[in-house]
């Protein structure tokens, strides 16, 4: 009898573990994508401000969002932020999600990859290469909760 007690008692610490496991990966994914749209506005060049407003997170599809013209870009580059972490926040699960983070205004690409009259920003380059820094921040403030 000792014996599967021992046995069910190790396998419910095994199950218990993988669901914490599985937990503090979720939430470094989405701390690791929050991050990310963090750091691409903070990178990006601001003219009007309308490029910085223009990077859009959504879950499982990408948004076809353009900021207009006219908006006020301080306040619209504050709400992507919100509407992401909203977005993450609605993630329960801790199957594989889909999260992507676009720029879809006309001009975006040129911002990225430059024209004959500028150079290239890499914007999303840059971000790329940091992006392992970004997901190791993101596991140690976990740590530290």
């Amino acid at each position: 009898m000792p014996v599967k007690s021992n046995i069910t008692s190790f396998i419910k610490r095994v199950k218990d573990r993988n669901k914490e496991y599985s937990k503090r990966a979720l939430e470094t994914y989405k701390g690791s994508s929050m991050k990310l749209i963090e750091t691409l506005q903070a990178d990006s060049p601001v003219n009007t401000g309308r490029y910085k407003s223009g990077h859009t997170l959504s879950i499982h599809h990408p948004s076809a969002f353009v900021p207009s013209e006219d908006e006020n870009f301080d306040a619209l580059a504050e709400q992507q932020l919100t509407n992401a972490k909203a977005a993450l926040d609605e993630v329960r699960s801790e199957k594989i999600i889909k999260v992507f983070i676009v720029n879809n205004l006309p001009y975006a690409e040129s911002v990225e990859n430059g024209t004959a009259n500028s150079p290239p920003r890499l914007i999303y380059g840059k971000a790329k290469t940091k992006f392992s820094d970004i997901v190791e921040e993101s596991a140690n403030n976990l740590k530290d909760k």
